[in-house]
């Protein structure tokens, strides 16, 4: 036996975390995650719960306990030669990015909300999904392997609803931390997590600001440079994070936007683009 948490251990992903040669697992203990380093001695691994990751992540609207459930699986996202770790949690899937040391950083992929007929099957990596109710991933599974044989791991994922989908990684290496989908801003304060249910039935799945605020990119890696676009229009090119636009009051009393986040990588290779759909009011 390796360890006894006590606990339910509900996934395990098996990699070589730190590149020594020998293979690692992080493991998903109730809300909790685990890195297991492998010791290179005869039972390959200490007696002990590991090295404390972080907890399994929720979304900020689950209400009651939280489902103490992850399905977790490895995958080298960016091809840079350090494993990350995939995390299912509920119902939103995130993206553990390895930063060496043993440490990772956390970033949201994306929220499950049910597939109506017409979206049934291949999907991108980063896009949003709607629908009128919500999609579990409790008890699922994760599989990653390169499914269209473009060199970069793609997803398959199943949850408690019976649908089966695949991922295809769209090679984005930037993602939104401000404005966040599904929520409501006030002159650049967070609404309150209530109201975040109100704004996704009403306002169709996107976001809704209410005056200025800032607007903020973060690289999945050392990043060139990040350009952000308004409705196509370049508004700003910031060559050092953190990567930031001030948004400010504008005329229309109420108007719907798109925000691009177009990353550049270290290479000057183009690293994908991070969208969403914003209600503004002035």
């Amino acid at each position: 036996m390796i360890y006894d948490y006590g606990i339910c251990s509900w996934g395990i992903a098996p990699a070589d975390f730190n590149n020594d040669g020998w293979i690692d697992f992080v493991v998903a203990v109730n809300y909790s995650l685990y890195l297991k380093l492998n010791n290179h001695a005869p039972d390959c691994f200490d007696h002990c719960s590991g090295i404390y990751i972080g907890e399994i992540p929720y979304l900020p609207f689950v209400i009651g306990p939280k489902p103490p459930s992850a399905a977790i699986a490895p995958i080298d996202y960016n091809n840079d030669g350090k494993m990350d770790f995939l995390c299912g949690s509920f119902d939103a899937l995130y993206l553990f990015m390895n930063q060496g040391n043993c440490t990772f950083k956390k970033f949201f992929v994306c929220e499950f909300e049910g597939v109506p007929a017409e979206e049934k099957g291949s999907i991108k990596f980063w896009q949003r999904m709607s629908g009128c109710y919500r999609e579990s991933l409790d008890h699922s599974a994760l599989s990653v392997l390169d499914f269209n044989g473009d060199g970069y791991q793609d997803i398959v994922s199943g949850g408690i609803q019976g649908y089966l989908r695949l991922f295809i990684n769209n090679k984005a290496f930037i993602t939104l931390t401000n404005p966040e989908w599904g929520r409501i801003y006030i002159f650049g304060e967070k609404g309150d997590w209530l109201v975040h249910p109100i704004c996704k039935t009403l306002m169709w799945n996107v976001t809704l600001v209410i005056g200025n605020i800032t607007v903020r990119a973060e690289g999945l890696e050392p990043l060139d440079r990040v350009e952000f676009y308004l409705d196509g229009r370049l508004v700003k090119v910031d060559n050092s994070p953190p990567y930031e636009w001030e948004w400010g009051v504008e005329r229309s009393l109420f108007k719907k936007h798109v925000i691009d986040a177009v990353a550049y990588r270290l290479n000057g290779e183009y690293g994908g683009k991070y969208s969403i759909k914003v209600w503004k009011i002035l």
